[in-house]
């Protein structure tokens, strides 16, 4: 195990200051040692300790940190055992042509089990970031994005995972698909762009009570005017209010949406995270966690997401999690050249490096 840890090589250095660099190491260590106690204790050996029911959670923030990855499959901290090579064979995932589907962006991720001859199976839906009601990870998902990507993910091919040279069965895989249309336009009836774009002039002309009763005029009739409230309220430093809107925005209602594209929706959680941070409501901000995770697993967004993952960051931190603290720190001062947002996440990094 030790061996293991010495043979990677953690490029956080220009992150991170060498003293905490040095202590998170060894607490990655051992954390390491500790998996390999917890998986002798079962007496599993050889393949079968990849069937052990310990927990590596804890482990999947310092790939993150020390590494810069997100490889989070229990192979990876076992030796002698050979995760799959990408994909031989791929089949591009298409986006779905319904009416239905035209205003949504997002990603689904499929799990599934490669065989001993590289073929998958077992395949179902982990995530989805079109089902935008807090579920539970795992539930069936049938909309068209969902089996588009399980459509896709059916005529995957690998090399197989070997452990000491030899092929075996690996469960738990997980591939990302991303859905992509043009995340700029709202798409809205005439009467419902007529009527954004009043309360857009409104708010631009410092209008904001104009803009406020207008909005609540039509909030029953596009649901879009609870992003409209959610800024009106965070520019007139209501947070609790900018909160409500944003979070409704956010979770309630998703199918009557007009504007479906990502970039509304991060303008959606960047109000929820700040408001609810200036409210010092940590624990709402990590409660987050999840719809921020989607968006951080779509690379074109890191760079609007830095300030929500130093909040998130921050948050952990204040509620005494400081490796999930410095992970999303590190996320957000890895994505963002805002001097500023960077000098704030050194400073709590040193603080976080003293209380280690």
């Amino acid at each position: 195990m030790i061996f293991l840890l010495y043979s990677l090589s953690a490029n956080s250095n220009q992150d991170l200051s060498p003293s905490l660099n040095t202590k998170l190491l060894e607490i990655y260590s051992n954390l390491l040692l500790d998996l390999e106690a917890c998986i002798n204790d079962e007496g599993l050996e050889d393949k079968d300790r990849l069937k052990t029911a310990c927990n590596a959670d804890n482990l999947h923030p310092f790939q993150n940190i020390l590494f810069q990855t997100q490889y989070k499959h229990i192979s990876f901290y076992l030796s002698g055992f050979e995760y799959p090579e990408p994909a031989i064979t791929v089949k591009q995932h298409n986006y779905p042509t319904s009416m239905h589907a035209k205003s949504r962006n997002g990603v689904v991720v499929i799990v599934f089990s490669i065989d001993k001859e590289g073929k998958t199976f077992n395949h179902k839906v982990f995530s989805s970031t079109f089902t935008y009601t807090k579920r539970e990870r795992g539930s069936e998902c049938q909309d068209e994005f969902c089996q588009e990507a399980l459509r896709a993910a059916l005529a995957l091919r690998y090399k197989p995972a070997t452990y000491l040279g030899s092929p075996i069965v690996l469960d738990g895989i997980k591939v990302i698909y991303r859905f992509v249309l043009d995340e700029n336009k709202v798409f809205t009836s005439r009467g419902g762009a007529v009527e954004l774009n009043k309360v857009n002039k409104l708010i631009d002309k410092g209008k904001l009570q104009k803009a406020k009763e207008k909005s609540l005029e039509k909030i029953d009739d596009y649901h879009y005017m609870n992003l409209q409230l959610a800024k009106i309220f965070f520019l007139e430093k209501d947070y609790l209010q900018a909160q409500k809107y944003a979070y409704d925005f956010l979770y309630d209602n998703w199918s009557f949406i007009e504007g479906g594209q990502n970039k509304f929706r991060l303008l959606g959680l960047s109000i929820l995270t700040e408001s609810c941070f200036k409210q010092n409501k940590y624990k709402e901000i990590i409660d987050n966690y999840e719809l921020i995770q989607d968006f951080n697993l779509q690379k074109e967004y890191k760079n609007d997401l830095a300030q929500v993952n130093m909040f998130l960051g921050l948050s952990y931190l204040f509620e005494g999690d400081l490796i999930k603290g410095i992970e999303h720190l590190l996320i957000a001062k890895r994505s963002t050249e805002n001097i500023k947002v960077i000098e704030i996440i050194d400073l709590y990094l040193s603080e976080a490096d003293k209380a280690i």
